[in-house]
């Protein structure tokens, strides 16, 4: 079952990132960002049928543009595996640590 609040919220930042891959002119960005758009609330009735990268901005805690966590999830609308969005949160984690 579709958490429609959480559809809202993906729509929303995806509009967001949209917005601002215009404004920099990243057309790659923008071809992603409307063609998952227009996917999502093409089946938004469908049960079954979820966005592309839906499932993986949940899995990255569901962030917005403002939050530390959506550069990772960028990385994967720009192209590069989730492993490697993930292996880079990891080196950035392990940096942190050791500068405590």
């Amino acid at each position: 079952m579709k958490d429609w609040k959480s559809i809202g919220e993906y729509v929303s930042m995806l509009n967001d990132v949209l917005q601002n891959a215009r404004k920099l002119n990243n057309d790659m960005l923008v071809s992603v960002c409307t063609t998952e758009r227009k996917l999502i609330l093409k089946n938004v009735a469908n049960e079954t049928v979820g966005g592309v990268f839906y499932d993986e901005w949940l899995d990255w805690g569901s962030p917005n543009i403002d939050d530390e966590n959506f550069y990772f999830f960028r990385l994967v609308l720009e192209g590069y595996s989730k492993e490697i969005a993930y292996q880079e949160y990891l080196d950035l984690a392990e940096g942190l640590y050791r500068e405590q």
